[in-house]
């Protein structure tokens, strides 16, 4: 049986953000008379500083905890942000020349000040449903383990099948097509009844978890191990198709930290080093799909330019950012509190709830002239635009407090159960930096888990004392 471990605070990573934010302030002229500025737009190095002061987080913790600190939910969740928002500034993928100055200098700050409300924040923690506690504490049987990947495939898949007519050659078919040319793709935004059969996927995106667990039992790749990572791997097949690197990073990412949480008490260079060359390996493969979801799949690894990968390529996300601060609210108010109605009602299907907001209250491709698009913001954009500094600051407080229940619920006996549960929600919270509505949706695959617990697996199973 795992033994607890002690929950570390943080102190001087909080510290050095603080200290980022009154650099920024102090060193970067944005007075748009500056000759400096006029002839020098690159913001490169401030944008590796951030990033170095971001990774004060992580390596605390490792001093204080050792290497498997880096599993903590608030290290993973700050850490995002580096490839959130910061990343193409960078590599300067971009030059940042359509927005002022100072929208460049506050998102800047405002990132590093959403990072430093997490740390913050993460310090405390919410009380754990019951069901949640006696959920973790779940040791399955690789019997009922397999029983139960095999539902959640099945019922993962329906969607794509129903949305097929029934006929899996004509499903798989679809695979090779363009993103938007998918038979089971919900036919207009706001969605009828039907949309209710979309919200059976994410059964499927339990699969992961379930099959990294599997291999931790099972300490080796035998017949059903194979057939858990086949099931996880042919349903994510069909997320891939619909050209979202968020979520093909989602489903490989629940799996590779699965695994890591599960050996968390026996991690290696080695683990990490695999995990290395398999994160390598997602974003070669998140590049080939940004490269051939307009055109189609069919040939993919056949006709793509590994030689091309000299990049990571993320979105315009600090350049979306800079944007917003430029236009709201002197040309655009704040859309207030529509923008958690929107997010928190994702949930509650449109057929029961007709007169739901269908919108965050702002668009940034209207707000910058670009029509035919759409641009995110990351959370913090969104924040911004809802309501400045005041939402930064609670959307902060939300993401900092679940990282710290998911903290000290890793710190405790976890059963397979658990670890799932863990590290779904983890990602969820890593994924919904792109958006808040984003952290919902992935928070779907957490309580889908609850569900099958409480339904199939309750009381049936071992507990840890």
């Amino acid at each position: 049986m795992e033994t607890p471990q002690k929950f570390h605070t943080n102190v001087i990573s909080p510290v050095v953000m603080l200290l980022y934010v009154v650099y920024v302030l102090i060193s970067l002229d944005d007075n748009p008379f500056s000759v400096d500025h006029l002839v020098s737009l690159d913001y490169s190095h401030y944008a590796i500083i951030l990033c170095l002061a971001i990774l004060v987080h992580p390596l605390e913790h490792i001093i204080k905890g050792g290497i498997k600190q880096t599993l903590r939910a608030d290290v993973l969740l700050t850490t995002s942000f580096i490839y959130w928002t910061l990343l193409d500034v960078v590599q300067s993928r971009y030059p940042l020349i359509d927005v002022s100055i100072a929208g460049v200098k506050y998102t800047f700050i405002y990132i590093a000040l959403f990072v430093f409300f997490i740390q913050i924040f993460s310090n405390y923690r919410l009380a754990l449903p019951k069901l949640i506690k006696d959920a973790s504490k779940v040791q399955l049987s690789t019997k009922t383990l397999m029983i139960i990947v095999v539902v959640c495939f099945l019922i993962g898949m329906f969607p794509f099948y129903r949305g097929s007519y029934y006929d899996f050659s004509y499903m798989m078919e679809a695979l090779t097509r363009p993103r938007f040319a998918a038979p089971w793709l919900r036919g207009g935004s706001l969605g009828g009844f039907s949309a209710i059969f979309e919200h059976m996927k994410y059964f499927g995106y339990l699969l992961p978890a379930l099959a990294a667990i599997l291999y931790v039992k099972e300490g080796r790749l035998n017949p059903k191990v194979i057939l858990a990572l086949f099931l996880a791997v042919f349903f994510s097949a069909f997320e891939f198709q619909g050209g979202g690197r968020r979520l093909t990073g989602f489903l490989a990412g629940v799996g590779m930290v699965t695994f890591l949480v599960a050996k968390r008490d026996q991690l290696k260079v080695k683990h990490f080093a695999f995990m290395g060359v398999a994160a390598v390996a997602l974003l070669i493969l998140m590049d080939m799909q940004l490269t051939f979801r307009n055109m189609g799949y069919a040939g993919m690894f056949q006709k793509y330019d590994y030689e091309s990968f000299t990049e990571i390529k993320v979105d315009d996300n600090f350049l979306r950012i800079a944007q917003v601060l430029d236009n709201v609210p002197e040309v655009h108010p704040y859309s207030g509190t529509q923008y958690l109605f929107w997010a928190f009602a994702r949930p509650v299907p449109r057929v029961f709830w007709p007169g739901k907001p269908v919108s965050p209250g702002f668009n940034v491709a209207a707000m910058v002239g670009e029509r035919g698009v759409t641009l995110t913001t990351t959370v913090v954009g969104e924040a911004y635009a809802s309501f400045g500094i005041i939402m930064i600051i609670f959307i902060a407080f939300l993401y900092g407090i679940l990282a710290g229940t998911l903290t000290r619920m890793l710190n405790q006996n976890l059963g397979i159960v658990g670890i799932a549960l863990y590290s779904l929600g983890t990602l969820a919270l890593v994924g919904g930096v792109r958006s808040l509505v984003d952290l919902i949706i992935y928070s779907y695959a957490f309580l889908g888990l609850l569900v099958i617990y409480y339904y199939v697996i309750r009381g049936k199973e071992e507990k840890f004392a």
